[in-house]
């Protein structure tokens, strides 16, 4: 084993660039045989000592065993176990005892490039020179920086299947000891306890705040977060043109509810373990919110998504149905799909950028760099809109969504059949392209900011009574997958680009930099 900080290893992943300067190198022992270990600056690679030969014998190039960078690299730790046989042979020594053991396991992450799935693996490694220790002293500093060393989670016990706090003990917490990461953890005891937690527990004492559930609890959580930050800091949060001023704390998501979308953004699937260990890996990126007012008043903050008309009523009536547990979904969307849906008049307005300069993420947000001029779509008559604080992008098969780019798509849905109605929320949920293509969908992209205003309901054939009912649902949002309702005629919708601090996998969103349409 020796330490070698001017030469450069020459195989796959490290290439010649400066992070790969060699650290550490030395020999291991790894399932019998002989391995090369390799430290740098930017990883750790594993490779067979002897290179194999082809039939012909030319050597062929070493394939790694393990070759990651130090975010991928859980931890390292001693395990004391007996020498294996053969090296024992050739040292013709003692077995070690435990404080003295040779025998190192490293956990690290492996990732299934076609699902985006990560899990922990493991390898048992046999110092062939010297002790464990200098290793995994080695390896457990490099591996530390930039990580989150202490969270706090709060649970939704009641969420999804209603097994999160057990979840968390059996699959969540056993990966955050391995990482050496300290957790604290909230469970909440009623609705809105979330952001009480977040508007009160001291999160500089932390290196990020979890959220255990669905999107409701990551909403919950990012609204006490950012409402505290604008009253520490005097900003005057119910007027939608205030700069609001974003939390320092990083924010995660483990998916443990009924409604899982935002952590399949951050993530690029939506499983427990892959969101553990992404927050484990700690790399993190800025992701966009909505704040969403009345005059002169906040309604609350979003980081999902923004409806109303059908789908209001939608969220409505799975309320209604909470005793069927999941089973509402389906049932209520058909309920919805079937019956007659009413034509709700709103004067619409959009923000949108103005000329200035492409804006790349990471980089000062569109809405800043470039003026923004409002626009009047005039009145429409429809049946929903919905908006998402992401940008939506027609990917080569399939749609995807953007929470990373400084701008927002609107869908307003005019009258339509059930079928079509149908066909649509299948398609679009399903993330194929055609369901933006039809006759009955408007789709406005790249806005900053909308208004709507209850204009007179005057459909013909509609009674007083109907009408009254019809005022009633233009009034009732979808914020998040939550009922809010407006207490007047006028709702103010505004992206906050690139704002709150999440941890993500980074890489899913670098094809799509440029904030232009």
């Amino acid at each position: 084993m020796a330490e070698a900080r001017h030469s450069r290893t020459s195989g796959a992943g490290f290439g010649d660039a400066v992070d790969g300067t060699l650290l550490l190198t030395g020999e291991v022992n790894c399932k019998g045989k002989g391995h090369q270990l390799h430290l740098t600056h930017r990883g750790l690679r594993l490779v067979p000592s002897s290179d194999p030969t082809d039939r012909a014998g030319a050597t062929a190039p070493s394939v790694a065993v393990v070759d990651v960078t130090w975010r991928d690299v859980v931890c390292a730790c001693e395990a004391p176990v007996k020498k294996s046989k053969s090296l024992l042979r050739q040292s013709n020594a003692e077995v070690p005892d435990s404080s003295q053991s040779n025998v190192f396991v490293l956990h690290y992450i492996d990732r299934n490039q076609k699902t985006n799935k990560l899990r922990c693996r493991n390898v048992t490694l046999e110092a062939m020179q010297g002790h464990a220790d200098r290793w995994i002293t080695h390896i457990e500093e490099k591996r530390k920086e930039g990580k989150p060393e202490r969270l706090l989670v709060v649970i939704n016990p009641i969420g999804g299947k209603g097994t999160a706090r057990q979840t968390f003990a059996k699959r969540v917490q056993p990966l955050f000891l391995l990482a050496g990461v300290e957790v604290i953890v909230k469970v909440t005891e009623r609705a809105k306890h979330a952001v009480e937690i977040a508007k009160t527990f001291a999160v500089s004492s932390v290196d990020g705040v979890i959220s255990m559930g669905g999107d409701g609890l990551y909403m919950e959580i990012l609204h006490g977060l950012t409402l505290r930050k604008q009253e520490e800091e005097g900003v005057d949060y119910n007027d939608p043109d205030a700069k609001l001023i974003p939390p320092t704390v990083r924010v995660g998501i483990i998916p443990a509810g009924t409604g899982n979308g935002v952590s399949g953004w951050f993530n690029g699937v939506i499983d427990m373990d892959t969101a553990t260990l992404n927050i484990i890996r700690g790399e993190i990126k800025r992701t966009n919110i909505f704040s969403i007012h009345e005059p002169e008043k906040l309604i609350h903050y979003a980081g999902l998504l923004f409806g109303n008309g059908f789908f209001s009523k939608l969220i409505k009536r799975t309320d209604e149905l909470r005793w069927m547990k999941r089973a509402r979904y389906p049932y209520a969307v058909l309920g919805s799909v079937v019956g007659k849906k009413k034509i709700l008049q709103f004067n619409i307005d959009v923000l949108k950028k103005e000329g200035g300069p492409n804006t790349k993420e990471g980089e000062k947000p569109a809405a800043e760099a470039s003026s923004t001029k409002w626009m009047s779509l005039g009145t429409k008559g429809m049946t929903a809109a919905m908006t998402f604080v992401a940008k939506i992008v027609e990917g080569e098969e399939l749609l995807e969504m953007n929470p990373f780019y400084p701008g927002f798509d609107l869908i307003l849905l005019n009258r339509a059949s059930p079928v079509e109605t149908l066909k649509f929320m299948y398609s679009f949920f399903s993330r194929k392209k055609d369901g933006l293509h039809q006759e009955f969908v408007e789709w406005i992209p790249d806005i900053v900011g909308m208004r709507f205003e209850v204009a007179d309901q005057r459909e013909e054939g509609v009674t007083a009574r109907e009408r009254t009912e019809v005022m009633d649902l233009c009034r009732l949002l979808d914020v998040d997958g939550e009922l809010m309702a407006m207490s007047g005629s006028k709702c103010d919708i505004r992206l906050h680009p690139q704002f709150l601090q999440v941890f993500c996998v980074p890489s899913l969103y670098s094809h799509d930099e440029k904030a232009e349409t």
